[in-house]
């Protein structure tokens, strides 16, 4: 028996929403080093500028928005899914982004400042300051660079999975929704069960 419902995906498309304003705050916040604005203009790890959470997780994920899961129901009724599928497809694209960026990030540690005369680099290999902070001596400025870093980046990470399903889940709801052909009305043994698309 099957049920098609838009409240489904109105109710998943605001739950992407929250998350895709989460991924846009926390990424913003990795330009600010333990809170502080002097490292914003040179000194961020270049994993911050590739905006995975603003681009990806965000932008690209917030496309599918209730107003969109509202055009989602038109589209069903006028047998034109293409649309929503492709924008769902979008989203997949995006979260997906913003987890590789943020893997790679998490791998290769924050940027940091590691002599007294003031070269800035990298100077993590393979994520190994992750499971050793002994190794956090070596960054000697921003201030709390690295527990800044793995926070922020690890929240990019765990949200962008969450959003990776949340559009599966949505694609297969428009699936269902071709299926069961306006209206979410489907016969099974010659009965019927009637469900609400919108």
């Amino acid at each position: 028996m099957v049920l098609c419902s838009g409240r489904t995906a109105r109710c998943l498309g605001v739950t992407l929403l929250g998350l895709a304003l989460i991924c846009f705050c926390v990424n913003i916040l990795l330009f600010f080093p333990n809170g502080d604005p002097r490292y914003a203009k040179n000194n961020i790890s270049g994993t911050v500028w590739y905006l995975s959470g603003v681009l990806g997780s965000g932008l690209l994920v917030s496309m599918f928005n209730p107003l969109l899961a509202r055009k989602l129901r038109d589209d069903h009724r006028t047998h034109t899914n293409s649309n929503s599928i492709n924008r769902n497809l979008i989203g997949l694209i995006g979260s997906a982004y913003c987890f590789i960026v943020s893997s790679v990030a998490l791998d290769l540690g924050p940027l940091c400042r590691v002599t007294p005369l003031g070269e800035w680099k990298h100077p993590f290999h393979k994520g190994n300051y992750l499971n050793d902070p002994n190794l956090w001596v070596k960054c000697l400025e921003p201030e709390n660079a690295i527990p800044w870093h793995v926070k922020l980046f690890s929240i990019l990470l765990v949200v962008s999975a969450v959003e990776f399903i949340i559009c599966i889940a949505l694609l297969i709801n428009i699936l269902i929704g071709v299926i069961c052909k306006d209206g979410g009305r489907v016969g099974l043994d010659g009965g019927g069960v009637k469900g609400e698309w919108g």
